[in-house]
């Protein structure tokens, strides 16, 4: 009920403000190009967005040509694009950037008739600061609302820290010859691929006639993505913006911003349970510099789901606890595993089981929800629950689990 209530009051709230895009400051860059497009016209709605998450090397990408694919939600006439240096530490330069819609899917070919160059202040070439973000000029290029676009970038010289999104599932790609394949039409000369997004986090539109609005969801790793269909585009914001695209009236002219970083959370330091996956527990180890044992020390209970290989527990100066999945008759859609885990698991301790056994039941439910379509379409039946429960956990786990359940 939470996500949905969550989810009413972002609709409202965009159609209060329906023309905000962005809460980050155009850069000032050293160009005289970057204070000439810093000014934000009225009527831009946002119809793609990825969060920065971090920077990637310390040279920064020197003669890299990145072609990043985006997925629009909401079509327009015109559009432009932020490009960002949010965590950087050097000025970056962007000799070459260009926009066009994808040939096919898989290729990194552009549409024949699409393919434009987009200017900053006038110029092909910026100059973004450190820590700074950019808009583009508008670009002349009429959009559907639910293209696939890519964003082409080359950056001949070096630079400090890639501002870019890790967990992108969508393939991108690119090239290190030190060549500028910007405009290329075909996909030769960009052999390489990347599911991550560099330096690209934003794409508005200008929608042309009427009201339009955007609505940005916040999260982690489920609205982030993870273990959703790369290049599906089944995120959670993906479907809402395809249902809001198929409906009638003031809904189908918002556009959905995916704000969603795996591993975000606010605090750490006291929590209780930490509960991550494996790819968040890797970025949280990574991005605040601590082991896992100095994680330990800050928490009481680690939690990290493992997919179909179950959960782990860890506790400071105990022995870890592993408990397996039950066997899935089909996996359907893995969005809202993790939440459901979570929701079984934490019944479990409210019933005053041991965290074996609350694990048990968070593992069942997840399970449940994974053969099922949609992240709250799954029916929980007693009787069914206790079958899939004691052939998974056997009987002596099941009379303590059963005694709790409702009729």
């Amino acid at each position: 009920m939470r996500r949905y209530t969550t989810l009413v009051v972002l609709l409202l709230l965009a159609a209060c403000f329906p023309l905000s895009v962005s809460a980050a400051a155009p850069a000032h860059a050293a160009a005289p190009t970057a204070t000439a497009s810093a000014k934000e016209p009225a009527g831009w709605v946002g119809t793609w967005s990825a969060a920065a998450n971090g920077g990637v090397t310390d040279s920064g990408y020197a003669g890299y040509t990145i072609r990043n694919l985006v997925h629009t939600s909401l079509g327009g006439q015109r559009i432009r694009v932020k490009l960002s240096n949010a965590f950087g530490t050097k000025p970056v330069r962007f000799a070459h950037t260009t926009v066009g819609l994808q040939r096919l899917p898989g290729s990194a070919a552009i549409a024949t008739g699409t393919l434009r160059d987009v200017t900053f202040g006038g110029s092909t070439a910026v100059t973004v600061p450190a820590g700074e973000e950019l808009y583009s000029d508008p670009v002349e290029l009429p959009l559907s609302g639910a293209a696939d676009l890519f964003v082409t970038t080359f950056t001949p010289d070096p630079s400090g820290p890639v501002t870019y999104h890790d967990l992108g599932l969508a393939t991108s790609y690119y090239a290190t010859d030190g060549t500028d394949h910007a405009a290329d039409l075909g996909a030769g000369g960009l052999p390489l691929t990347t599911t991550a997004w560099h330096y690209v986090t934003e794409v508005d539109v200008e929608p042309g006639a009427g009201r339009a609005a955007a609505v940005v969801t916040l999260g982690d790793s489920i609205t982030d993505g993870f273990q959703s269909t790369p290049g599906a585009n089944r995120r959670w914001p993906d479907l809402l913006a395809a249902r809001l695209r198929a409906a009638h009236g003031p809904a189908s002219t918002f556009g959905v911003l995916n704000a969603g970083i795996s591993g975000n959370r606010v605090l750490l330091d006291g929590a209780a349970f930490l509960f991550n996956n494996e790819y968040e527990k890797g970025l949280i180890e990574t991005k605040t510099g601590w082991s896992g044992a100095e994680i330990l020390d800050r928490v009481g209970t680690r939690v990290t789901t493992l997919g179909a290989h179950g959960v782990r527990i860890e506790r400071k100066g105990r022995p870890d606890i592993e408990v397996h999945c039950p066997e899935e008759d089909a996996k359907v859609d893995p969005t809202g595993v993790g939440d459901a885990f979570r929701a079984g698991f934490l019944s479990g301790l409210s019933w005053g089981v041991d965290l074996e056994r609350a694990a048990q039941v968070g593992n069942m439910l997840a399970t449940l929800v994974i053969e099922t379509l949609g992240t709250q379409e799954y029916e929980l039946r007693r009787g069914h629950f206790m079958e899939r429960f004691t052939k998974a956990y056997g009987d002596a786990a099941a009379a303590e689990v059963q005694q709790h359940l409702g009729r």
